[in-house]
């Protein structure tokens, strides 16, 4: 089976998007050397299915798009890691839960831990929106991708963060959230 990879830019970097001829597989966050460079790489097919995600990605970062699930996406896991990510999708933009409320959503109510190893799996960045899990007390936690680009696409989507947006490399989680009203 090919697999094709196109580059997205976006307003938190460049982003990889990998699949079939048939469906998404991965959104990545390039990062360094490798982002720096993204443009050099020779593009050979490009396949409907990619081109269509990087338009719906830049749709949602220019706020003309809220919702993702229309792509055709195919991650690679677990069935436990699957079904995590299956109830991630049912998060609607603009809201956050915590690691535990996802567990009791998917059927794992006592794993909170489990299904936050499989949210830090998420092989599709944004399309699953990983990024509006939080930890319980309000903090905005970590992501794969950086903390700082969490906070970035909480504020996107409306959720309050209690800092303002960090710079590139920004810090830690910790920062508090609230649902932004207006």
């Amino acid at each position: 089976m090919d697999i094709f990879v196109i580059y997205c830019a976006s307003p938190i970097g460049i982003l990889r998007v990998s699949g079939t001829m048939d469906c998404v597989t991965s959104v990545t966050f390039l990062e360094g050397w490798e982002e720096n460079h993204a443009c050099l790489r020779a593009r050979t097919v490009c396949p409907s299915v990619l081109s269509e995600c990087s338009e719906q990605l830049k749709e949602y970062f220019s706020g003309k798009r809220r919702d993702l699930r229309a792509l055709r996406i195919a991650p690679t896991g677990t069935e436990f890691q699957r079904s995590v990510w299956r109830t991630l999708l049912a998060v609607p933009w603009g809201e956050s839960m915590t690691y535990g409320e996802l567990g009791r959503r998917c059927g794992y109510a006592r794993a909170a831990r489990a299904v936050g190893a499989a949210v830090a799996c998420n092989p599709l960045a944004i399309v699953i929106p990983c990024h509006r899990v939080v930890p319980t007390g309000a903090a905005v936690g970590g992501y794969a991708w950086g903390a700082w680009r969490k906070r970035w696409l909480l504020r996107h989507e409306g959720v309050k963060t209690s800092s303002p947006y960090p710079s590139a490399g920004g810090g830690k989680g910790g920062v508090g959230i609230t649902r932004e009203v207006g």
